[in-house]
């Protein structure tokens, strides 16, 4: 038998104490570095951080824009946005109380919603009112300026002086017995003796037959009367018609008719002209101090009265 020593038969424990690789030590050793490769569980658990539902960034920004909203709903519904007052310029003809009827109820409004177009449109449908502009101003308030209309003449009647714009609308007046202001006193007067003059008022309209016709007997030149006249005055009543007389110094009155013409019509025209020329020829013949009374309605036969008893101006 030989000396030498035999291999350690396999799987046998070695005598150097080594322990032989088995599947089971290859697994625990593969086993053993997976576990110092990965982290632990725990670790890893306890180590992660949870982000914040808002940064500070969106935070800011949202309380900032709840305090707009608030500060907002403080301006409209507090009192700096709120009608509280309404001054005005620029009446002279039209009425504090006219006034305060439109403006009284915009009051505690606020100026965010003030319709200013419709407001100016409500002054402008008031009689003496041709244009009107309005504006919100701080705080809590409201401005007007008004355009009023300019009198054209004076329409007369036996209660009240009626002031007629242009276009026929009566949107002022001035007692009888009170003296005309200078820029009124220079207008053509129509002095409406009519018992319908009665029913006349603020707010109505001059009939465009009526006014044409007084405004162009108005305007005759006396001296194309043949009169020392300064201006001519012109009367309306049911029997005689339309009636021109001057104004001062002089004390004639000349029936003239036309009442219910077509005061564009060329006839109309041509009847002016025709009643001119027939007085001029009487102020031509006979002193123009010494006539009371002339009825010119039929231009081709005028009568006349001297001044004194008898030289009533009837027609």
């Amino acid at each position: 038998m030989s000396s030498r020593a035999r291999p350690a038969a396999r799987g046998g424990p070695r005598r150097d104490g080594a322990r032989p690789a088995t599947a089971d030590g290859a697994s625990s050793r593969r086993s053993g570095n997976q576990a110092q490769a990965r982290p632990r569980r725990g670790t890893r658990s306890r180590g992660r951080m949870r982000a914040p539902l808002l940064g500070t960034g969106r935070l800011s920004a949202l309380v900032l824009a709840l305090a707009l909203f608030a500060g907002l709903l403080w301006l409209l519904q507090g009192p700096w946005l709120r009608v509280s007052s309404a001054a005005w310029a620029g009446a002279r003809y039209t009425s504090g109380d006219q006034l305060t009827a439109i403006l009284e109820p915009l009051k505690g409004s606020s100026l965010l919603t003030l319709d200013d177009a419709a407001v100016a449109e409500r002054l402008t449908s008031l009689p003496a009112v041709r244009s009107a502009s309005v504006e919100p101003t701080l705080p809590g308030g409201v401005s007007v300026t008004l355009e009023e209309k300019t009198p054209a003449l004076i329409w007369q009647t036996s209660a009240i002086r009626l002031l007629v714009a242009d276009d026929g609308v009566v949107f002022g007046d001035v007692a009888l017995a009170a003296p005309l202001p200078p820029d009124l006193a220079k207008l053509p007067i129509v002095d409406d003796r009519r018992g319908a003059s009665l029913d006349i008022f603020i707010g109505d309209r001059i009939p465009d037959a009526e006014l044409s016709i007084a405004l162009r007997l108005a305007s005759i030149d006396p001296i194309a009367l043949g009169s020392t006249a300064k201006g001519l005055r012109v009367t309306l009543d049911d029997q005689c018609g339309y009636v021109i007389s001057p104004r001062s110094g002089a004390r004639w009155s000349a029936a003239i008719g036309l009442s219910g013409m077509d005061p564009n019509s060329a006839a109309m025209s041509a009847g002016i002209d025709a009643r001119v020329a027939a007085v001029r020829t009487l102020f031509a013949a006979h002193p123009e101090r010494g006539i009371g009374w002339v009825d010119a309605r039929n231009p081709g036969k005028v009568y006349w009265r001297p001044n004194g008893p008898g030289g009533s101006d009837a027609c």
